[in-house]
Order: C-alpha cells, then sequence, then structure tokens
C-alpha cells in the first residue's frame, strides 16, 4: 500500500545527461521531471527511490546521498542523488510517455522541465549529497558530519 504524505524524487546523472520522465497524468501531465514516488508501508526512503526509478524508467541505480527534502505540514518529500548502474531507459505507460537521459544543458533551458526538476539537478551537479548513516534497528540518520 502507498503511502501518500511520504514521497522520493531522485537525480541520475550520467555522461553528462540527468534522467528525465515525461509525465501523462496530474499537474505535470506533458512535461519532464525526475523519477519518483511513493513510499510503500515499511519501506526505507532509499528503497523506495530504488524501486521508483526502476519502475518509472527500467534503469537501475544506487543511491549516494539525499541532496534535498521538501515538506509540508502533514506530508515531505526527499530527494536523493543516484549514481546510473545499468539499464536503458524507457517509458511505464501507466505514469509517463517518455523516459530518457536528456543533455543536462538541454534540461535546465527546456520550457517543458519543471522548474522543481531543474532547481533539483542544479542542486546535485554542487556535488554536496548528505549521506546515510545506519543507526541499527532499520533506523538512518542523514547527516551533514561523518558520524560513523
Amino acid at each position: 500500500m502507498d503511502n501518500y504524505s511520504l514521497s522520493v524524487g531522485v537525480i541520475v546523472i550520467k555522461d553528462s545527461k540527468v534522467l528525465l520522465v515525461k509525465h501523462n497524468y496530474g499537474s505535470a501531465n506533458g512535461k519532464y521531471l525526475n523519477p519518483g514516488g511513493f513510499l510503500k508501508d515499511g519501506e526505507l526512503p532509499e528503497e523506495a527511490a530504488v524501486r521508483e526509478v526502476f519502475e518509472e524508467t527500467g534503469v537501475k541505480i544506487s543511491p549516494v546521498g539525499m541532496i534535498a527534502v521538501r515538506c509540508r505540514s502533514n506530508e515531505w518529500y526527499m530527494v536523493f542523488k543516484a549514481d546510473y548502474v545499468e539499464g536503458e531507459p524507457c517509458a511505464n505507460t501507466e505514469e509517463n510517455d517518455e523516459a530518457l537521459f536528456m543533455d543536462i544543458d538541454e534540461a535546465l533551458s527546456n520550457p517543458l522541465v519543471t522548474d522543481t526538476a531543474k532547481t533539483l539537478i542544479q542542486t546535485a551537479l554542487c556535488g554536496k549529497v548528505i549521506p546515510a548513516v545506519d543507526c541499527r534497528k532499520n533506523r538512518w540518520m542523514y547527516s551533514v558530519d561523518n558520524l560513523a
């Protein structure tokens, strides 16, 4: 079961290109954005990130750390930067009409790429991530300092 108040997004950069999907529903219908989605019950954010990218694009990734969090009083959206592992992007026609690696400069200037995706791409390009620290008992902490 999806948890509609907890969601993740992912920025994947490969060879100066960023992985994007073109949504076919909702407020982003017809626009490009980074892959992502809701957590399932009992799922950790990084697990959801890996699953959502694969479900939406067929691409396998490895998260390297968190780059942003957007919060409201009743929900949060955590965004990860991830390394490309393998796979060629292909559309998941339930959610998107297209999945592709788009040149970063093109993505940043393309009016069909959402402003949120552009901001997240620029954030990922800064090269800073907040890594996960294993706190045991299936708990993870994201900290700007290395606590390990």
